[in-house]
């Protein structure tokens, strides 16, 4: 009997090796963490994109990685899409990748889409780290005009 159950993973190194069989319907490695999977470094979007489709041919739904202020790339069947940053002032980077999942998951829920659930995560992941302490719906929609998806 399936329940539809999505499961969400943000893990390191063999943790998250280990959910791929299981296909998670959402991983998010950091950059760094995308590099340590696969022994190299990781340092813009363009060097992403190759270790971020292996994720998908491995199993995972969808796999984000966010790249600080370089944005984040979504990784979905055979598409990649990136988004970019918008203009703020970094008071606290600490959170800012678990923001981009919770905001993934909460516009996905309500909405069923995952680009622009992408969107929507990259904008509160950005909204974290522009803030001091909490992102606020009201600096979301303000920031999220900002950001953009493209086709990669």
């Amino acid at each position: 009997m399936s329940k539809d159950v999505k499961v969400v993973v943000d893990a390191t190194k063999q943790a998250l090796k280990d959910v791929l069989p299981y296909h998670p319907f959402l991983i998010k490695p950091n950059h760094i963490e995308l590099g340590e999977l696969f022994d190299v470094a990781v340092h813009t979007p363009q060097e992403a994109i190759p270790y971020g489709k292996q994720l998908i041919d491995k199993g995972a739904e969808h796999v984000i990685v966010s790249m600080g202020n370089k944005g984040n790339l979504l990784f979905k069947n055979d598409h990649v899409y990136y988004a970019n940053i918008p203009e703020g002032k970094l008071k606290n980077s600490v959170g800012a990748g678990d923001s981009v999942v919770a905001g993934f998951i909460a516009s996905y829920v309500q909405q069923g889409e995952s680009v622009e659930a992408f969107r929507y995560g990259a904008t509160t992941g950005s909204a974290s780290a522009y803030s001091e302490g909490f992102c606020t719906i009201p600096f979301i929609e303000q920031l999220i005009t900002q950001v953009h998806i493209k086709t990669v």
